[in-house]
């Protein structure tokens, strides 16, 4: 595997170029993404996180099938998601 791009600069992931790109457009996508929902929030990404991890998902398992249950969001959590 080559280990430098066409212009000499070391491809410090490991990857291939194309997937280098791909991983590149993907960080940037996420850091954009976290970037509009501090915008439409108004609230650190931080906090965004901490309320929206309160947020359980359960699932149950039976002879007569599965249940999947999710807890209510508290307040500053609904506050998030309903932005």
């Amino acid at each position: 595997m080559n280990d430098r791009c066409d212009r000499g600069h070391v491809n410090c992931y490991g990857r291939d170029d194309v997937s280098s790109v791909c991983f590149r457009v993907q960080f940037i996508m996420a850091f954009l993404l976290e970037r509009l929902a501090e915008t439409v929030c108004g609230d650190t990404r931080r906090n965004i996180r901490d309320d929206l991890r309160q947020i359980k998902l359960a699932q149950f398992l039976a002879p007569q099938g599965e249940l999947w249950q999710v807890t209510d969001p508290l307040p500053a959590a609904a506050k998030h998601l309903n932005n």
